[in-house]
């Protein structure tokens, strides 16, 4: 067995084995408040739903949205 050197993301627990791959996953990571995505609004209802009407496609993830607020845990 092999000791290694590994990265979590600050907002998920993705794991990478190299910082570069790290810092290009959290610039895109939705759990990453800056991005204003759904899953980090206080609007998100769920797969199918947001609160503030912005999702008016279910299947879509809104990024940079202008009607989110940081959910509960999340900060600017």
């Amino acid at each position: 067995m092999k000791t290694i050197t590994a990265y979590r993301c600050d907002h998920c627990k993705r794991v990478t084995v190299t910082p570069r791959a790290m810092k290009t996953h959290e610039e895109q990571c939705l759990s990453n408040p800056a991005k204003r995505a759904c899953f980090t609004c206080e609007h998100d209802g769920g797969p199918d739903l947001c609160f503030a009407g912005c999702r008016p496609d279910a299947v879509k993830i809104v990024r940079q949205c202008p009607e989110w607020s940081p959910a509960d845990g999340y900060a600017e």
